[in-house]
């Protein structure tokens, strides 16, 4: 997985910091475009479609406040990156309800139009491929919601983010020995929650 940018936006990216922090606060809209489909794809895998438009505005307004930390000896979008983890991690924890499995909120949120991506053109095939692939998201939403959120970040973040556990620990302000615990035991959680997949549904 590929997260890191292209020389020519780096150096757009560097020559916005370095007029918001020259006092050009209108600046800060370059960088909002620049990293804002980097922001909204991190968070959509963190919480409902019906909150990354909020939380990606939140991540902004904190990166904003926050940039006088900003020392410049790391890459400005993985610092980015940190702070939209830990804005998720905070809603997830501000919101956790064992009992309300993620499929569900992303199926209220496409309630609107059940068979809209469906037309003529489809195959009968690839109905029932997209149907099975559905049926396992849902399967493994459903055994996600079930760990703490600091877990189930940190699972997100390793297998389908591709960050490395050290990276996923620095982003959640937690030790790498505490990762390392706890990513074991949500991969054996995991494993008995997809044996007997009934109990998510509990």
């Amino acid at each position: 997985m590929t997260r890191q940018p292209s020389d020519e936006s780096d150096a757009a990216l560097q020559q916005a910091l370095r007029a918001v922090n020259g006092g050009d606060i209108d600046a800060f809209s370059h960088i909002v475009r620049m990293c804002a489909t980097q922001v909204e794809r991190l968070v959509s895998a963190h919480v409902s479609p019906q909150e990354v438009s909020e939380v990606a505005q939140e991540v902004f307004v904190r990166a904003y406040n926050s940039l006088p930390s900003y020392t410049g000896r790391g890459a400005f979008r993985h610092w980015l990156a940190v702070i939209a983890v830990r804005c998720c991690h905070e809603r997830l924890r501000e919101r956790y309800r064992p009992e309300t499995p993620f499929s569900a909120m992303r199926m209220e949120a496409d309630a609107c139009s059940p068979e809209e991506h469906l037309t003529e053109h489809v195959s009968l095939r690839r109905h029932n491929e997209e149907n099975e692939q559905q049926a396992l998201r849902e399967t493994l939403d459903q055994a996600l919601i079930r760990l703490a959120p600091t877990d189930r970040m940190l699972v997100t973040l390793t297998y389908f983010e591709g960050y490395t556990l050290a990276e996923a620990a620095d982003m959640l302000n937690i030790s790498a020995v505490n990762a390392r615990v706890r990513i074991h035991r949500s991969k054996a959680r995991l494993r008995a929650l997809l044996a007997a997949p009934e109990e998510t549904s509990l």
